[in-house]
């Protein structure tokens, strides 16, 4: 029992570095022959014993014709798989090694390390004649994920049947016999599945949205006209119709207009997101830090531990967009991104649409309890929060819109006439 409770912690341990390293953003993982594999086929014929008797009583021979050799072409396949991937988590498995393991303990590390983070798959040249290789590709064809060799190329359903019938008859040709190759690899299920699909890493819509507003926030800062504070301060804690309500609202209108699946109204929509969290910032700098995330409705609003008096424009952003984060991981567990997409699909940003409705309701909740209150400052963050998700569910279901290009600031200023 502690035995089997160390392996377990260790294997906690180990996935808990991997997220730490950004693992849970997807990783490509290298399948390769480790312990098994063609080199241990030939080995046994020239030794004429079984794969139990090579472990026990050739065991210097199976070391040195086998398992470093595998490793060794591991670590130059892993290599050239990080140049492909070179801004990805590689991970080569030959080169985790565990004092006391059994095959079994790696094998439940690594199917966990498929299931939680492997959006990608690398197969190598002599992935069919391992065991355990061949179970990681079934493992990514019954989870429908991207399988691709070492320079990138997608591997097709036809392409490992081919590579699987190719592996039995060159083992065919040096006298092995069928039962002992069926025992010894386990037959696949390649199904009626004609392609693999990619899966995207956990939560990359919301990664890739707030990639294009961290963009558009840093632009936003270079521009001397563009003045938050000054802004907010003219508005005052209540300024519900203020200068930023002029321009956030003028760029959800214009989404609105042109449809938010359009590419001119995805960008709008966007924008007027970006905006919402330059609003954030500003006020946390003006009023104060923004509450505790993730309070359920009811309980007492709790302020946050940093406030954003003294942190510069890049803290005060990144301070505001580890907020939101935190919220979205909250409103994630309680809701359900397939009602958002549902909405999205449906009817958009139109006039009374659900998005519409919920953001003029946080919108209003903010300005009637005050920014200079908690509570009005946790209405305004639930309101840039929503922004976020429909940003995000824009994204799911039509995309990323693209990168405003402008010859100037002035399109960002609050009293400009619509062209």
């Amino acid at each position: 029992m502690d035995q089997a409770f160390n392996v377990d912690q260790m294997i906690n341990s180990i996935l808990d570095t991997i997220k730490c390293v950004g693992g849970d953003q997807g990783v490509v993982y290298v399948t390769v022959p480790i312990t098994t594999g063609l080199r241990e086929f030939q080995l046994m014929k020239d030794l004429k014993c079984s794969r139990e008797s090579l472990r026990q009583d050739y065991n210097g021979d199976w070391l040195d014709r086998v398992k470093r050799p595998n490793e060794a072409d591991a670590e130059a396949f892993a290599l050239l798989v990080q140049l492909r991937f070179a801004n990805r988590l590689v991970l080569n498995p030959a080169a985790l090694q565990v004092d006391g393991w059994s095959q079994e303990n790696y094998t439940k590390l690594w199917d966990q390390i498929l299931l939680e983070f492997c959006d990608t798959l690398v197969v190598t040249p002599d992935w069919a004649f391992s065991s355990g290789a061949r179970a990681e590709v079934q493992r990514m064809l019954d989870l429908g994920r991207e399988i691709v060799d070492v320079f990138g190329k997608r591997v097709s359903v036809e392409t490992l049947m081919t590579a699987d019938a190719a592996t039995k008859g060159r083992l065919g040709s040096m006298g092995w016999e069928s039962g002992e190759i069926n025992q010894r690899l386990p037959k696949m299920d390649f199904g009626r599945r004609a392609s693999l699909m990619k899966r995207d890493p956990p939560h990359a819509a919301w990664n890739m949205t707030i990639t294009w507003m961290l963009s558009e926030r840093r632009w936003q800062q270079r521009i001397p006209e563009f003045k938050d504070d000054e802004r907010t301060r003219g508005d005052g804690a209540r300024g519900s119709k203020g200068e930023w309500h002029q321009l956030l609202w003028k760029y959800f209108e214009r989404a609105q207009r042109s449809g938010i699946e359009s590419s001119a109204g995805g960008t709008d929509l966007f924008i007027f997101v970006s905006l919402g969290i330059a609003y954030l910032e500003s006020v946390m700098h003006v009023f104060g830090p923004l509450p505790e995330p993730g309070l359920p409705g009811g309980e007492a609003v709790v302020e946050g531990r940093l406030d954003a008096f003294d942190l510069d424009r890049n803290e005060r952003l990144a301070l505001a967009a580890a907020w939101l984060r935190r919220e979205y991981f909250y409103t994630s567990e309680k809701y359900s991104s397939d009602d958002d997409d549902d909405h999205t699909r449906r009817f958009g940003v139109e006039h009374g649409s659900w998005w519409d409705r919920q953001l003029k309701l946080y919108w209003a909740r903010a300005f009637d309890r005050g920014l200079d209150s908690l509570a009005g400052r946790q209405q305004l963050g639930k309101f840039v929060s929503t922004a976020m998700n429909l940003a995000t569910s824009r994204v799911r279901v039509i995309g990323v819109p693209s990168v405003p290009i402008r010859r100037s600031a002035e399109d960002l200023l609050p009293f400009e006439e619509d062209d």
